[in-house]
């Protein structure tokens, strides 16, 4: 399963890096869906809800879903006092989550975090009630989780915004629970600067910048993913045992360029060539 995280506009973003992202963006979801490969999409509101796919008629194409939907679901960029709101909405609209796929909201930074993974730790509880700003007992009653969706999924592919947080975030709860996490390096974007920091509501976010130097950007958002892991490793509020620190260290990085292919070829990821975290 492909989990496009927290793509809900492209404001604080360079106008061209914003359209190229799109692009490329779309590209890839192209190749998930024709491969056979499920697409969720995960955005950031608050209250917590999991939208699963609409029944449609067997003989009925996938739709991308309506904008009060998408909405609905956190989806604001398509809005008008958004900034790039043009290249966002012709993006959601042709691209965006379809009628068989489903829409996770969130209001932790991990998309995959479930009640057992606190259970215990007070302390982490506690981290988890000041992201999503409700009492930690009370985020988990609000139905199906995500990784209750998922079911037997062994393999995920990540992409979105942002590195350092939810995507990296997402990528550990993946790990810890056996379900094989890859990167997709040039699709995901970065907060510019120290993300010690950002403010979300101003910093800039980037994809390949304004210069298009896509090694040294690969190299910049593979960055900013291991240092966030290695300090989500060491915050000794979560617990992890040694199994789960390795497993974390098995999380994987795979470009566009390598993946692609594969999924045209087999209609899977399994078996992606990637450079797992050192």
């Amino acid at each position: 399963m492909a989990l496009v995280i927290d793509v809900q506009d492209f404001a604080r973003m360079d106008a061209a890096d914003a359209r190229n992202y799109a692009e490329h963006l779309a590209s890839n979801l192209t190749a998930l869906r024709e491969s056979g490969v499920p697409v969720t999409w995960v955005t950031m509101r608050k209250d917590a809800q999991l939208y699963e796919p609409t029944p449609s008629a067997s003989d009925s194409a996938p739709q991308v879903r309506n904008l009060d939907q998408l909405r609905e679901m956190g989806f604001h960029g398509i809005d008008a006092d958004h900034e790039n709101s043009e290249i966002f909405r012709d993006f959601i609209t042709n691209f965006g989550p379809r009628t068989d796929e489903a829409v996770s909201v969130k209001s932790v930074k991990s998309a995959l975090v479930e009640r057992a993974d606190a259970e215990g730790r007070p302390d982490y509880q506690n981290a988890l009630a000041a992201e999503c700003g409700e009492a930690f007992d009370t985020y988990f009653t609000g139905g199906k989780t995500l990784a209750e969706y998922m079911g037997d999924v062994d393999n995920t592919i990540l992409m979105g915004a942002v590195s350092s947080h939810c995507i990296s975030e997402t990528a550990v709860s993946a790990a810890i629970k056996g379900r094989n996490p890859v990167i997709v390096t040039d699709a995901v974007l970065s907060w510019q600067g120290d993300d010690a920091l950002v403010n979300p509501r101003s910093s800039v976010q980037l994809w390949r910048g304004t210069g298009g130097d896509s090694a040294n950007f690969d190299a910049f958002h593979q960055g900013k993913m291991n240092a966030a892991i290695s300090s989500i490793v060491s915050d000794d509020r979560r617990g992890f045992t040694s199994d789960q620190v390795a497993a974390i260290s098995n999380i994987g990085f795979v470009s566009s360029a390598a993946l692609v292919p594969q999924l045209r070829s087999t209609g899977s990821a399994s078996g992606a060539t990637y450079q797992p975290i050192i």
